[in-house]
């Protein structure tokens, strides 16, 4: 278990109790009967990653109907917006570590996760416009296959960096590292 603050706040008195289950990016059937999953999302190596997919995508699989809560750092905003976008059977909410330390225990009802990640959501063209840019594409390009204006993009993409707390978009490529 993690010494943050935020598990102060009450988290381990929820787990010990089994009203919430914490997971370590390992897999564990007794998962499926949990109705709200807790894990941090500090991604520093692919192995990490790679466990946390995985039980993603097992419980995705198992169409398991609880609610997946990703605590995250300023830098895996884009990381757990990816996994939203992937594991579409799962409710998937991301909040930031700051966040957790204003609402409390709050954060744990799922309309307080509603409103705290549909403020840092990417729309679907500042998903495709970051998607277009990461792949090395100029915004001249992207608005001949997107039929956007350029000042369009412009802004979606500031818009999105902004979401990312980034200043230009070699700050989100140096993050995801």
């Amino acid at each position: 278990m993690n010494n943050n603050k935020f598990y102060a706040l009450g988290l381990k008195n929820l787990i010990i109790n089994g009203v919430i289950k914490f997971v370590n990016e390992e897999w564990d059937s007794e998962l499926l009967k949990s109705h709200k999953i807790i894990s941090n999302c500090y991604i520093s190596s692919s192995a990490s990653s790679f466990k946390l997919y995985n039980t993603l995508m097992n419980l995705n699989n198992k169409c398991w109907s609880g609610i997946f809560i990703l605590i995250i750092n300023k830098h895996n905003a884009a990381l757990a917006e990816y996994f939203i976008m992937i594991f579409d059977k799962i409710r998937i909410y991301y909040i930031n570590e700051r966040e957790v330390l204003k609402a409390g225990i709050d954060f744990l009802h799922e309309k307080s996760l509603k409103k705290i990640t549909t403020s840092n959501k990417l729309n679907d063209n500042e998903f495709m416009i970051i998607s277009l840019m990461m792949c090395g594409l100029r915004g001249k390009e992207i608005s001949n296959i997107t039929s956007l204006t350029q000042r369009n993009i412009s802004k979606q993409k500031l818009s999105a960096l902004k979401k990312f707390n980034a200043g230009r978009l070699s700050h989100l490529l140096n993050n995801n590292k």
